[in-house]
């Protein structure tokens, strides 16, 4: 199942699941020689990571160091920033809620100018 799971983190796959903030914690722990630095300032993206399989005992797991570091290589920060900024609303706004409707959802997603089968497909908001 580990393998399995490896397979799937491509840089382009890592990028997609990630957000800037995430992307960024990321990028400082490869400057750190790709050991945890100080998540207190980045609690909320930290255990993010740890459930994306993307951090495992305070480092980013061997298997996944090339990917990672590729990854961040291809983004653009402020692009990607800006692309799924109404994602990351749209994702605050069902959290809040805790159990909601789909045509809440729908309705919602419309009000920041997404459709639904745009949301089905983006991986980021699946994940």
């Amino acid at each position: 199942m580990v393998e399995l799971i490896i397979q799937q983190y491509t840089p382009e796959n890592i990028v997609d699941v990630c957000t800037v903030k995430e992307l960024k914690f990321l990028k400082r722990i490869v400057e750190n020689n790709y050991k945890e630095v100080d998540g207190h300032s980045m609690p909320f993206e930290k255990m993010a990571l740890y459930r994306k399989y993307l951090l495992f005992e305070n480092e980013i797991p061997d298997e996944l160091k090339e990917s990672v570091t590729e990854a961040l290589k291809l983004e653009d920060f402020n692009q990607k920033e800006k692309q799924d900024e109404p994602f990351l609303c749209l994702i605050g706004f069902i959290r809040s809620c805790g159990t909601i409707d789909p045509m809440v959802v729908q309705r919602q997603a419309q009000k920041y100018g997404l459709d639904l089968r745009h949301l089905q497909t983006n991986p980021l908001f699946n994940f």
